[in-house]
């Protein structure tokens, strides 16, 4: 029998989380779900598509979370990784954010801090979108209620009021909540929608995974992975953050 190394390794969820969410959005596209802005007219997305399209959203969020803390574990926890600060060595602020890094620090002012440690900040445009982006997962989350307008006729036959909706009006919290990304009602999202977040969400993870040293690297299982028109190369192997 020939010699074995035992290796020990760390693992984090993100490569899990950022591949379900592609497939789930070939799923919604594969339901009806590619749909044009001209659709929102409809009163409400293909249901299949519209579930497919919220699951990818909340696990593409889902792999930026695991990668920022699998990096703030580098940073703060691992004393044998280079990128490791003691506690010797943080000021005061930087305790009291170590303190909240796994219990409820907001995403965003995690990407800042990580971005802060490299030789520039996330681009101005990209770290609004990742506000709104936040913005939608925490309402998709926390089961946000809404209210909309509905023109019905109503069935004079049935004694339950029962009747055909013609019509639908949303209210304008949502032009004035997403003015970048453009997002409707939380239940008339879809799989356009879907692939905004995951550009927007796979670019932020390109920048974290430079600065805090951890790529991730996408291997596309399925060929209608390279059909999702994101931006992104079309090799079999992705690497997102890869360092120079």
């Amino acid at each position: 029998m020939s010699e074995a190394d035992v290796i020990g390794m760390r693992l984090s969820l993100t490569f899990t989380h950022l591949m379900q969410a592609l497939d789930l959005l070939i799923e919604s596209r594969r339901a009806g779900g590619e749909a044009t802005p001209s659709d929102r007219a409809t009163v409400w997305p293909a249901s299949r598509a519209h579930k497919y399209a919220l699951s990818s959203i909340l696990h593409s969020f889902a792999g930026l979370e695991s990668q920022l803390n699998a990096v703030g574990e580098s940073l703060f926890w691992r004393s044998d990784d280079p990128l490791y600060i003691s506690p010797e060595q943080r000021s005061f602020e930087l305790s009291k954010l170590v303190g909240h890094w796994k219990s409820g620090m907001p995403i965003v002012e995690k990407v800042q801090f990580v971005m802060s440690r490299g030789p520039s900040a996330l681009p101005p445009a990209l770290l609004n979108a990742l506000r709104e982006v936040n913005k939608l997962r925490n309402m998709l989350v926390h089961g946000e209620s809404f209210s909309v307008t509905l023109l019905v006729e109503r069935d004079q036959n049935n004694r339950h009021g029962s009747g055909v909706v013609h019509a639908r009006e949303d209210e304008e919290r949502w032009q004035q909540a997403f003015p970048i990304m453009k997002f409707p009602a939380p239940d008339r999202i879809t799989y356009m929608d879907a692939r905004a977040v995951a550009k927007v969400l796979l670019e932020v993870v390109h920048h974290v995974g430079v600065v805090g040293r951890h790529p991730v690297v996408l291997v596309w299982e399925d060929p209608s992975h390279k059909m999702l028109t994101l931006g992104l190369p079309t090799s079999d192997v992705l690497a997102i953050g890869s360092i120079p």
